[in-house]
């Protein structure tokens, strides 16, 4: 048996917001879900601790990148 989470409005709007991005400073997370740095921060680390949030990871754009050149 999987124990579930149980998520807030405030939980899932931070969790969209990081789906977002990931990188976005705790301030404006903070600002956006009505709450300071701190909670968020808290909020944050138990959605991690929980498994909510497994790991952060890179969308990369093969589009924009290309191969150093070899000299």
């Amino acid at each position: 048996m999987t124990d579930q989470a149980i998520l807030d409005d405030t939980d899932r709007a931070i969790l969209d917001l990081l789906r977002e991005n990931a990188r976005r400073p705790l301030r404006e997370i903070a600002t956006v879900v009505g709450l300071t740095v701190a909670p968020v921060q808290r909020r944050i680390a138990r959605l991690e601790k929980l498994g909510v949030i497994e790991r952060y990871t890179v969308q990369i754009n093969h589009g924009r990148s290309r191969p150093a050149s070899r000299q």
